[in-house]
């Protein structure tokens, strides 16, 4: 394995439109009040007037507690919403949803006033499948708290939303509404050809494209999200380097094991060598 190439990694000089699934990405769309009412008004079926972004570190009340730290976290009138992009499959996630999602609530009561809730909005954009997974052409679960003996919602004042981006199919063509069209966007923006930009017939998207445009963020900007990159592509090298050396490993162990049962057979070291590859010392030496 190359290390330079680092799965052909893009040159800075390629990019049109910055990886809109990327930590930098998400919330350079997402912190902004006119793209996320957008959003939001498309795939709840709401009129969102004002969006009041929320603190999104949750520290623990002891020193020993896990830190929480939220994407975007926002609320509008009088529900928060949680926001979340995850790209590597986690079988934790749904664990760790929880957690934040539970202190974002206990954050929410004070002392010595009562237990009454604000509703709650989880959204994840998820670049992985939950198990059991979804039949190919849907993307989209809707999670509540169900009386499962009755079939009944039991309480819907925590609504979750998981986005299986993977499940994502539809063409830039067979987007027929808004929300389709921001999931498309956001799936396919690294992928943008210069000036060929999708839906532009809308100008909340057409400013969009304008403003996640490699070249005209700022200098800093620039560097952030290349830096952001890097480090990403780096780690995938580092773990399939890791996997690979896991892999010889076990290799060689199950040739040991082999070498000795052939051993115990009475097979002499130089047919052990032959069949399995190791050194005649390795062989002699077991």
């Amino acid at each position: 394995m190359e290390r330079e190439n680092k799965n052909n990694q893009t040159s800075i000089n390629d990019i049109v439109c910055i990886d809109l699934m990327s930590d930098f990405g998400f919330k350079k769309v997402f912190q902004n009040q006119r793209f996320m009412k957008h959003f939001l008004d498309a795939m709840l079926n709401k009129d969102v007037k004002d969006i009041w972004y929320l603190p999104t570190e949750h520290i623990g009340e002891n020193p020993w507690e896990k830190k929480s730290f939220f994407d975007i976290c926002c609320k509008i009138d009088d529900e928060d919403y949680i926001i979340e992009m995850q790209l590597e499959g986690d079988d934790n996630f749904k664990d760790r949803m929880r957690v934040y999602e539970s202190k974002h609530i206990v954050s929410q009561v004070l002392s010595g006033e009562n237990y009454t809730l604000p509703k709650i909005y989880v959204i994840a954009f998820m670049d992985f499948n939950f198990k059991p997974k979804l039949p190919k052409d849907r993307y989209l679960r809707k999670v509540l708290e169900c009386d499962v003996l009755n079939r009944q919602i039991f309480d819907d004042k925590v609504v979750r939303y998981f986005i299986e981006i993977p499940n994502f199919a539809l063409g830039e063509e067979d987007c027929a509404d808004t929300f389709t069209r921001w999931i498309y966007s956001i799936k396919n923006a690294k992928m943008c050809k210069e000036d060929k930009f999708p839906f532009t017939d809308d100008m909340v998207f057409k400013d969009l494209w304008s403003d996640v445009r490699f070249r005209n963020l700022t200098k800093e900007e620039q560097f952030a999200y290349w830096h952001e990159q890097w480090a990403r592509q780096d780690a995938i090298w580092q773990r399939n380097t890791e996997r690979i050396n896991w892999t010889k490993k076990g290799q060689e162990e199950g040739k040991i094991e082999t070498a000795k049962n052939m051993k115990v057979e009475g097979m002499s070291n130089e047919l052990i060598c032959k069949y399995t590859g190791l050194s005649f010392d390795i062989v002699e030496s077991l």
